[in-house]
C-alpha cells in the first residue's frame, strides 16, 4: 500500500440551491431528506415511472438471444425459500461485497431443505448476511417476488453448476428487472440502511445555509472525485473486479452510496437528495455501456479498450477469478469483434491485441489456488494488474476514408507469425484463426471468395507511380458490403449477428515459430509516462535500436532494468509501421537518435521474455527499427509462451 493511502482525506461537500417552497407542489434542485429513514415509496415510484415512460433498453436486454438467459435458482421472498427460476420471470439482483465475514451460503447438503416454505426465515447453520436479508425486504417494496443473490442462488460446492452459473452471471444481471447495489458496504453484513421495518437507520448529514428570504443552500458530503453522490470516500465496492461486470450489464440500478439512494437507468438518473426539473433529466441520463456494443456490426476495438483499461485496475480477492469476472463482457463483445475470446483477447485480432501495452507499472497476478495459475498467462493482460491499452485501432486500416485515395492508414500491424493454442506444453495445439488478418491476406493475394455479399470495386484514383507501401500492397481496389452502403473497405472483414455470441475460452499456452535477438537497455529511461519508463534499446556498439517498456522487474529508484549491463532477449511478434508526418502514438517517433525517413517509420514489435523450464514468459514489449532487427535477428526457432 502506498504511504499516502493511510492519510485522512479532507471532507468534501456539494452545494445545491434550494428555494424555500411557497406551496407544497413547488420543487427545487436541492432536497432535505430524513437523516435516518428513506421514503419507502420512493424506490417503487422510480421503478413505476421508468416502466411507464422509458421504452427500449430500460425494459429488456438489447440482445434477443441473451435476453432469455435465467439463473438456475431464485429466492422467493413470499415463500421465504429457494425455487427453480420460473421461465421468463421478473426478478431483482443484488450486487455487494462479500468481505471476510462468515455467512450462510447454499450447499448441496442444504438444497432440498432450502426449497421448503419458510426455510430462509428459519434456523440455519449460519445467519444469512444482513445485506441479503435487507435486499429481500426491498424486493417487496419494488413490487417484485424474486431475488437473485450469488451466495444463495449458486450451489457453492457443486463445481459444475457453479461454473455454469458464473459463465452466465453477466446475463443474470443484464436480465434482472432492477439490480440493487450495496455500494456503501465493506462486507456482506453492512446492510442496506434506512428502511424502517426492514433495516437499521442510516446516518446522513446535511447542512442548510440561508442566502435570503427566498432561497437557501443545502450541503451534502460527497466522495472524492464525485460531484453528485453523498459519502466520504471511494468505496471498497467500486474497486472490486466482480462488481465491474455487474454494474456494466445492469439495465436499471438502485444504488446505496454515502447513506443516500439513487436510481440509474438508460434514460435517467434520480437522487433522493436532488430533484431536477424534467427538462434536465435527459442531460444527466446515462446509457448502459453494453448498448453501444450492439449498435453496429463493424468491428471497433476502441470501446473494448476503454472498458478493459478500467476493468484491469480492479482488485480480486482471488486474482485467478479475473477472466471469470470478464466472461460476460467477452461473450457480448464476441458478436461485435468477429468471434470468440481466448484468455481475454479477441481471436479475430489476435496478432494485434497480443501487442497490448502498459500505461503504468503493472503487477503480475499470482493465483492463490496454484491449480488455477494457468488461468493467468503472462502473454495476456489477464496475467497482469494495471492500466493497459492496444497499440492502434484496426478499423483505421480496413475502412477507406475520403482522405485516402490509394494509401493505407497512417499506422498498421503486419502479421509475420502464426499462432497455436495449447492446453498443456506437450499438447499438439490448435491454430488460432485471426480472421481479420486471414481476410486481409486473402484479399491482398486476390483469393478472397468467402462471402459473395462483398463487392470489389476499382479505385478510380489509382496511382501508377512507384510509391512505397510498408505492407507491399498498392491499393487499386476497395470493397463494399450491402449491409453498410455508406462505408468503403480496403479489404473484407468477417461480420457476425448478435445471436452468434461465442463463449470465451482459456488457453494457458500459445506457440509459434519466430526469430530472436539480444539488445541492451539504457540505464536511464528516455521517457516516463506516469513514472513508468520507456527505455532505449541499443546494439553492442551503442547505436540506437528501438525502445522497450518493461512490465515489472525494475529498480524503482532508478527506473531501470535490474541489470542494465546484461542484454535482454527479445522475440519477434509482428511487424509494424507508422507515418513520419502524422502523429500515431508511437512514442519513439520523436526520439532524437531514431533514423528518419520521408514517409514511413518501420519497426518490429518484440517481446522481452524470460525462460522457465523451456517455457517463455512475457516481461515487456518493445519496438526495434526494422533494418536493425533484420540485421540482428537469428535463425527461426520454435517457442512457447506461458
Amino acid at each position: 500500500m502506498r504511504p499516502e493511502a493511510t492519510l485522512a482525506r479532507p471532507q468534501l461537500s456539494v452545494l445545491y440551491l434550494m428555494e424555500k417552497p411557497k406551496t407544497a407542489k413547488e420543487t427545487s434542485i436541492g432536497q432535505l431528506v430524513d437523516a435516518n429513514w428513506i421514503d419507502r415509496d420512493l424506490p417503487g415510484s422510480w421503478k413505476s415511472t421508468c416502466d411507464a415512460q422509458h421504452d427500449g433498453l430500460c425494459k429488456t436486454f438489447p440482445n434477443r438471444a441473451l435476453s432469455s438467459i435465467r439463473p438456475a435458482w431464485l429466492v422467493d421472498v413470499k415463500r421465504q425459500c429457494l425455487v427453480a427460476a420460473p421461465q421468463d420471470c421478473s426478478y431483482i439482483a443484488l450486487s455487494y461485497v462479500w468481505g471476510s465475514q462468515s455467512t450462510f451460503n447454499t450447499t448441496e447438503g442444504d438444497l432440498i431443505y432450502l426449497q421448503s416454505d419458510g426455510s430462509l426465515s428459519g434456523q440455519l447453520t449460519k445467519p444469512i448476511a444482513r445485506t441479503i436479508r435487507d435486499a429481500m425486504g426491498l424486493v417487496e417494496i419494488l413490487s417484485e417476488r424474486y431475488l437473485w443473490v450469488d451466495t444463495l442462488c449458486i450451489v457453492q460446492d457443486n463445481k459444475t453448476e457453479k461454473a455454469r452459473e458464473i459463465t452466465k452471471m453477466a446475463m443474470i444481471y443484464g436480465n434482472a428487472s432492477v439490480t440493487i447495489f450495496a455500494a456503501d458496504g465493506e462486507h456482506a453484513n453492512s446492510g442496506l440502511r434506512g428502511f424502517r421495518g426492514i433495516s437499521e437507520p442510516r446516518r446522513l448529514h446535511q447542512t442548510t445555509h440561508c442566502i435570503d428570504k427566498e432561497a437557501m443552500v443545502v450541503t451534502t458530503p460527497v466522495p472524492s472525485g464525485n460531484a453528485y453522490e453523498p459519502g466520504n470516500d471511494r468505496s471498497i465496492w467500486e474497486s472490486r473486479g466482480w462488481i465491474f461486470q455487474e454494474y456494466f450489464f445492469s439495465r436499471r440500478r438502485l444504488i446505496f452510496n454515502g447513506n443516500c439512494m439513487r436510481w440509474e437507468c438508460n434514460s435517467a438518473v434520480w437522487r433522493e437528495h436532488v430533484q431536477l426539473p424534467p427538462e434536465l433529466d435527459s442531460i444527466v441520463a446515462r446509457v448502459v455501456p453494453c448498448s453501444f456494443i450492439l449498435e453496429g456490426s463493424i468491428p471497433d476495438l476502441s470501446f473494448f479498450s476503454i472498458i478493459l483499461s478500467d476493468y484491469n485496475e480492479k482488485q480480486f480477492t482471488y486474482p485467478e477469478d479475473c477472466l471469470d469476472g470478464f466472461a460476460g463482457i467477452s461473450l457480448l463483445f464476441s458478436t461485435q469483434l468477429c468471434g470468440g475470446f481466448m484468455s481475454g483477447l479477441p481471436m479475430a485480432f489476435f496478432d494485434l491485441v497480443l501487442l497490448w501495452e502498459p500505461r503504468e507499472h503493472l503487477t503480475r497476478r499470482a493465483a492463490k489456488n496454484l491449480k488455477r495459475a494457468k488461468d493467468l498467462p503472462s502473454w495476456s493482460w489477464a496475467g497482469w494488474s494495471g492500466y493497459v491499452i492496444f497499440p492502434h485501432e484496426p478499423n483505421d486500416d480496413f475502412i477507406k476514408t475520403e482522405s485516402q485515395a490509394t494509401q493505407i492508414s497512417n499506422q498498421g500491424t503486419i502479421r509475420t507469425r502464426f499462432w497455436k493454442s495449447h492446453k498443456a506444453p506437450n499438447s499438439t495445439g490448435t491454430p488460432i484463426h485471426a480472421s481479420i488478418f486471414d481476410f486481409k491476406d486473402a484479399a491482398d493475394s486476390g483469393h478472397f471468395d468467402h462471402d459473395t455479399s462483398w463487392k470489389k470495386q476499382k479505385v478510380l484514383e489509382a496511382s501508377e507511380s512507384d510509391s512505397y507501401y510498408p505492407d507491399s500492397i498498392c491499393r487499386t481496389h476497395f470493397y463494399k458490403h450491402e449491409a453498410f452502403p455508406s462505408h468503403e473497405f480496403w479489404y473484407p472483414i468477417p461480420l457476425m449477428q448478435p445471436e452468434e455470441a461465442v463463449p470465451p475460452v482459456v488457453s494457458p499456452y500459445i506457440s509459434s515459430t519466430s526469430q530472436r535477438a539480444w539488445l541492451f537497455c539504457d540505464q536511464e529511461p528516455w521517457k516516463a509516462l506516469k513514472g513508468y519508463p520507456l527505455l532505449s534499446l541499443r546494439q553492442r556498439d551503442g547505436t540506437w535500436a528501438g525502445t522497450l517498456r518493461p512490465h515489472d522487474d525494475l529498480d524503482i529508484s532508478g527506473l531501470t532494468v535490474q541489470d542494465p549491463n546484461e542484454a535482454v532477449e527479445l522475440v519477434e511478434i509482428a511487424r509494424g509501421y507508422c507515418s513520419e508526418t502524422e502523429w500515431s502514438g508511437i512514442e519513439e517517433r520523436t526520439h532524437p537518435e531514431r533514423p528518419k525517413y520521408s514517409h514511413w517509420y518501420e519497426y518490429y514489435t518484440v517481446m522481452w521474455v524470460k525462460w522457465v523450464e523451456g517455457i517463455a514468459y512475457r516481461r515487456g514489449l518493445g519496438r526495434v527499427h526494422r533494418p536493425c532487427w533484420e540485421a540482428q535477428r537469428g535463425d527461426p526457432f520454435k517457442f512457447m509462451l506461458g
